[in-house]
C-alpha cells in the first residue's frame, strides 16, 4: 500500500497521534447523540400510544432518552471546547514568531498602559486644582498614550498579517510542486491558514486588555497594602 504523503494527512495524523483519546471520547459522545436522535422518533410515538391507551410507563423511554441527550450534549459541549481548544492552543504556540511578537507587544503593552493609567490616577486633582495650561497638558498626555498603544496594536496586526501572508505564498509554492496534490487540498490548506489568520488577529487586542487588567490589579494591590499593613 502506498504511503501517503500530503500535508494534509501528515497534520491530521500529528494531531490525531497527539490527541487520539480526546477526539475518541468527543465523535463517542456525538455518536451516543446522534443515536438518541434517531431513537426519539420511535419513543415519541410509543409514548403517544401509551398516552392513548391511559399508560403513563410508556412515557419512560422518552423521558429518558432526553434526560441522556442532554447530560451528554452538555458534558460534549463542555469536553471537545477543552479538547480542541488544547489542540489550538499547542498549533498556535508551534508559529514561534507570533508568539514572540505579541510577547514582545504585551511588554510594551504593559508600559504605555502604565503611563496612561498614572496620568488618569491624577486626573482629577489636576482637573480640580490647576490651571487650564496644565489640564490642557495632561489630556495631551493622555491622548498620547492612547495613540502609542493604539499604534502598538496597529504595527503587532500588521506584522503578524504580513507573516500570515508570507506563510500562505510559501505554502502555495510548496504545495503547488508536490506531486498529486490537488485543487481541494490546496484550496482547504489555504482555507485553514486563513481561518487561523483571522483567531490570531484578535491576539493583540487579548494582550492590551491583559497588560490594562495587570496593571490596574497591580495598583489596586498596592492601594491596598497601603492602607491596611498587616
Amino acid at each position: 500500500m502506498k504511503k501517503i504523503n500530503s500535508p494534509t494527512f501528515q497534520l491530521l495524523h500529528h494531531i490525531w497521534f497527539q490527541n487520539y483519546k480526546g477526539i475518541s471520547i468527543t465523535y463517542l459522545l456525538i455518536i451516543i447523540e446522534n443515536i438518541c436522535n434517531l431513537l426519539q422518533a420511535a419513543a415519541i410515538g410509543l409514548a403517544i400510544d401509551g398516552l392513548l391507551k391511559g399508560n403513563l410507563i410508556n412515557l419512560l423511554p422518552i423521558s429518558a432518552l432526553w434526560i441522556i441527550h442532554l447530560s451528554v450534549g452538555l458534558y460534549r459541549h463542555v469536553y471537545d471546547t477543552k479538547i480542541f481548544g488544547d489542540i489550538y492552543s499547542r498549533i498556535a504556540f508551534d508559529m514561534i514568531p507570533i508568539v514572540l511578537i505579541n510577547r514582545w507587544f504585551g511588554r510594551r503593552a504593559y508600559r504605555l498602559n502604565n503611563g496612561l493609567n498614572n496620568r488618569i490616577e491624577v486626573q482629577s486633582d489636576i482637573i480640580m486644582h490647576q490651571p487650564l495650561s496644565i489640564v490642557r497638558h495632561h489630556f495631551n498626555r493622555m491622548q498620547f498614550w492612547r495613540i502609542s498603544i493604539s499604534n502598538t496594536e496597529a504595527i503587532t496586526w500588521g506584522i503578524v498579517d504580513i507573516m500570515v501572508i508570507i506563510l500562505t505564498v510559501a505554502t502555495l509554492l510548496r504545495l503547488t510542486h508536490l506531486y498529486g496534490i490537488t485543487v481541494r487540498t490546496i484550496y482547504a490548506i489555504i482555507s485553514y491558514i486563513w481561518m487561523f489568520k483571522d483567531t490570531v488577529n484578535d491576539i493583540p487586542v487579548i494582550v492590551d486588555n491583559v497588560s490594562r487588567v495587570y496593571d490596574i490589579g497591580g495598583r489596586v494591590a498596592e492601594k491596598i497594602e497601603t492602607d491596611h499593613p498587616e
